[in-house]
């Protein structure tokens, strides 16, 4: 496979999880699948208008909104799947990339022109309308070009990014640090999908959207905001619903530092002082097997400490990019002639600095014991290999 077409696959597989993923979300909300495009281009970064009407006994009621979130639940899958099939690995000539990333930027620009297109067609979406049935609907309007020019940073960013990678020291450990940081938010919130799956299918589709965003804001990438009033009163009611969501915040947090760690402790790279095994010398004395030199306890905390400081920035650094995603809210206000009335306005707060920080101490903690772990790991394969031989 060319690598103009094996771009062109990255894009379209992205896209199918994504597709696959928000498909399976609206069908738990039980929402109509005519919005799959809108959601494809909120994933990419594209904010929505939300006009409609409350058809109250006397007269129409305005209804007007901006909705501009990412559900990094479906985006990041996608992500990280366009990121491993373009980048490859961490060797890959600059040449390949730049190829792929043609392939992958023309494909989604195409993809997402057409989705945004479809995604601005008028969706009749049922709104609640109190204890009072009144007929209301409303209508998404994605924003045309936001989305192919989000989608095509990306793409360049990830590029930009493998081409880093194939320059610095240690690609293993940046690699996975990278990953882990994009896929641990995304597993938490399916496992909260999963379990929520057969009780509360809403909520469940609801933590598969928005279950990364959650995380996130649980570590304390983002915050909440909103002001007094009517939004007040529907976030606190929430919230009430919700009683066993702050005291989920902690262990949310434990989860995510020890799966990172568990990441790289899984996928460490063996010791670099240590060489492989070679085989029999031939000669008048022959040793059976050379004695494999052994890594200094100096050397062993050394390497520890380099790939705490790897796994740190890295994790440090995906995480305050991600929290900056996370930038957005709702705002919603209903109008009568010359009245405007605010309804909800929710605002997601980034927090780039305390992300930062959270990533490089869950990164430094993962990145060591993962060193340890993986030289542990190689010397007890090194003698496991000399017994086989000597009694082989």
């Amino acid at each position: 496979m060319t690598p103009i077409l094996r771009g062109a696959a990255a894009a379209l597989a992205a896209l199918a999880v994504t597709a696959g993923l928000a498909v399976t979300a609206l069908a738990l909300l039980d929402l109509p699948m005519t919005l799959v495009p809108a959601v494809l281009s909120a994933a990419a970064g594209a904010p929505a208008e939300l006009s409609g009407e409350v058809a109250t006994p006397l007269v129409p009621i305005a209804l007007r909104g901006t909705v501009d979130v990412v559900p990094l639940g479906i985006t990041a899958p996608g992500v990280v799947v366009l990121a491993l099939v373009s980048w490859g690995s961490a060797r890959t000539p600059l040449r390949t990339l730049a190829l792929r990333a043609a392939g992958t930027a023309g494909t989604a620009v195409v993809a997402l022109a057409v989705l945004s297109r479809a995604g601005s067609t008028v969706v009749d979406v049922p709104l609640p309308a109190g204890r009072v049935p009144l007929p209301t609907s409303a209508a998404l309007m994605v924003e045309p070009g936001s989305a192919v020019l989000s989608g095509l940073l990306a793409v360049l960013g990830l590029a930009a990014a493998g081409a880093l990678l194939t320059r610095v020291p240690y690609r293993r450990v940046v690699m996975v640090t990278v990953l882990a940081g994009a896929v641990v938010p995304v597993l938490i919130g399916l496992v909260a999908a999963v379990v929520l799956v057969g009780r509360q299918p809403a909520l469940a589709g609801a933590a598969l959207l928005f279950g990364a965003n959650a995380v996130l804001a649980a570590v304390g990438a983002s915050s909440l905001t909103g002001p007094g009033g009517p939004s007040a009163q529907l976030v606190d009611a929430a919230v009430s619903r919700a009683d066993w969501l702050p005291g989920a915040w902690a262990p949310a947090t434990a989860v995510f530092v020890l799966l990172a760690t568990a990441a790289l402790a899984l996928t460490a790279p063996r010791p670099h002082a240590t060489p492989p095994l070679r085989a029999r010398r031939p000669g008048p004395h022959p040793r059976p097997f050379p004695a494999t030199p052994r890594t200094t306890a100096d050397g062993r905390w050394r390497r520890a400490g380099t790939e705490a400081v790897v796994a740190g920035a890295a994790l440090g650094l995906i995480l305050a990019l991600t929290a900056l995603l996370t930038a957005g809210g709702l705002d919603l206000a209903i109008s009568l002639a010359v009245f405007r009335t605010p309804l909800l306005a929710l605002r997601l707060e980034p927090a780039p600095g305390w992300a930062l920080l959270a990533g490089a101490l869950a990164g430094a903690l993962a990145g060591g014991v993962g060193s340890l772990t993986a030289d542990v790991r190689w010397r007890a394969q090194q003698r496991l290999l000399r017994r086989i031989r000597a009694y082989g």
